[in-house]
């Protein structure tokens, strides 16, 4: 208490005095002298003043919410110790708005802003009913307490978890900027709120929300059919049982519209399974197999989970880009381009395996790099490539390596013990030359970072078939790195498609720099909405939706 108003406390108190001799007692019963100074004149002024000692005493400045007070005391002093919430001796119509909020958001870490919201709007009934004093003492209280509430609320679902614990679940993009003081000011003076909560958060928040009501709903009414698979695949033409529980599910989900109730696997069950499979990520055959049936016996307390915890991960997002942007979802396995806010294209995708995983954040894409050089990092050669030189020492030659020096001289590796090193004292560096058996393909985009991720091209294109798509060492190997390179080169008369074609195929490395730095996000969203409205779901390949959600309490 004595650290947090230290610095303003002599100037507040001369504040106050000044107020408490003036202003004061314009909003007071007539005459002073006959009557309670502390009391709301029978036609009190649209706006309230009050003065700096009646906030330096609130009682929340004791507690934890202290860390609040010098800038919102700043705030309410900028504004002459004007009161926020009340106009005209009641409450403005944007407290409903507030209180509404708060009710809606009911999850663990949210209920003590929820029972918060709840003990204010009962207090203010009060005061409506005349069960309380309505002395300005309590209406400065109760201002104050308001404002810490949106401020508590803001913070919460608009901001979310802190960086620090963000970082425990591997998230590492920096979050939005949002002063909420500021969000406090504008929320106040808005005239379109709707607009304004809308603007506070990544909108796919708000998609998520319009599933997570339909799945609130599915629940209270009993959830979708549990499926007990026997291991048998089952395709068109195919009858058993089960499908009559399959048919069910499809059509809890959306995914089937049909009324039967038929253990026949018919073309328009078969259409709904590739529907489900489409909303999964499993490739789209409309037959009944394992990664299928593992998706279908989710339930629905499952899937509001899921929903949940991405919800948080939209709370730390930055605002999305107008211009072209990159992102990369890990749990999906694609890469897209946006311009505009617009899906312009999007490839498959290889991302890194579960112990070697692929960082989730940001940067600037700033370089092409064509018939790279593969480099190939200390862990790579300490794990696997000098293990298999002492096997066989011929391994860099049938590879197309080449050992080098710091300073990039090229020697000859014929003279060197590989017997001698473990790993990590290994005295010089091994690349891979240029070329279609690359590593790295023939492109490589970089948009250089601490983690040395970046995209690139791959001579392993039978990858991309695969469901599951985590076989790299941390890098995003992509599907279309022509297509890439051309798009964003399109603009650049110095590269017409031509020139990019032949750059590719040469033995030498040649890197482009950008005219203009495209934003790149690698991200983790296990739970996604469509352009056409449809709610997605992916594996948590990296565990870190089972660590956010006890980090949420979402299991008690």
């Amino acid at each position: 208490m004595k650290k947090c108003f230290s610095k303003n406390l002599q100037n507040l108190i001369l504040v106050g005095f000044l107020w408490v001799s003036g202003l004061y007692l314009t909003y007071c019963r007539g005459n002073a002298s006959e009557q309670d100074s502390s009391q709301i004149s029978e036609t009190p002024p649209a706006y309230i003043f009050t003065d700096s000692l009646l906030f330096i005493q609130h009682p929340a400045w004791a507690g934890p919410d202290s860390l609040w007070c010098d800038s919102l005391l700043r705030r309410y002093a900028e504004k002459k110790y004007q009161l926020f919430w009340f106009r005209y001796g009641e409450p403005v119509e944007y407290t409903s708005i507030l209180f509404q909020l708060c009710r809606e958001s009911a999850e663990a870490l949210d209920r003590p802003i929820q029972e918060d919201a709840e003990k204010l709007s009962s207090r203010l009934e009060a005061i409506r009913a005349e069960q309380d004093s309505n002395s300005i003492q309590i209406l400065t209280e109760i201002d104050i307490s308001l404002s810490l509430l949106f401020l508590k609320y803001a913070n919460r679902n608009w901001v979310g978890l802190p960086e620090s614990i963000r970082q425990q679940t591997g998230w590492r993009i920096k979050g939005k900027d949002k002063n909420l003081y500021n969000l406090l000011e504008n929320f106040i003076e808005g005239k379109d709120r709707n607009e304004f909560q809308r603007q506070a958060i990544y909108s796919q928040y708000d998609h998520l929300g319009t599933w997570l009501a339909k799945y609130r709903k599915i629940e209270a009414l009993g959830g979708w059919p549990p499926l007990d698979w026997n291991g048998q695949e089952l395709q068109y033409g195919d009858t058993a049982e089960i499908l009559i529980k399959v048919r069910q599910l499809l059509r809890i989900q959306e995914d089937l519209s049909d009324s039967l109730n038929s253990p026949v696997f018919d073309s328009v069950l078969t259409r709904g399974v590739r529907a489900f499979q489409i909303r999964h990520g499993i490739q789209p055959t409309g037959m009944l197999e394992a990664l299928t049936f593992r998706a279908m016996r989710y339930s629905v307390k499952d899937r509001i989970r899921q929903i949940l915890i991405n919800q948080e991960r939209c709370r730390w997002a930055p605002p999305e880009p107008t211009g072209k942007y990159i992102a990369v979802n890990i749990p999906d396995f694609k890469l897209m381009l946006f311009d505009q806010q617009k899906l312009q294209w999007s490839c498959n995708a290889v991302v890194g395996k579960e112990k070697t995983n692929t960082v989730i954040f940001s940067n600037q894409l700033e370089y092409i790099v064509f018939s790279p050089y593969w480099n190939v990092p200390r862990s790579i050669l300490a794990n696997e490539l000098l293990p298999a030189l002492r096997k066989n020492p011929e391994y860099l030659k049938q590879h197309n390596m080449e050992v080098y020096t710091g300073s990039g001289k090229v020697i000859a590796s014929t003279h060197i013990n590989w017997h001698l090193y473990k790993g990590y004292d290994f005295p010089y560096n091994i690349r891979q030359k240029p070329g279609r058996n690359n590593a790295l393909g023939r492109v490589k985009f970089l948009f250089p970072n601490e983690y040395n991720i970046y995209l690139h091209d791959t001579p392993a294109k039978n990858l991309f078939a695969q469901p599951v798509r985590a076989f790299s060492h941390g890098c995003i190997r992509i599907q279309e790195p022509i297509k890439l390179a051309k798009y964003l080169l399109q603009n650049d008369p110095e590269w017409p498609e031509e020139k990019i074609m032949a750059a590719m195929d040469r033995d030498a490395e040649e890197q482009v720099t950008l005219k203009e730095k495209i934003p790149v996000f690698i991200a983790y969203f296990t739970a996604f909405v469509d352009t056409e409205g449809r709610i997605h779901f992916r594996e948590d390949i990296y565990k870190h939706d089972k660590k956010l959600g006890e980090l949420l309490r979402l299991d008690n």
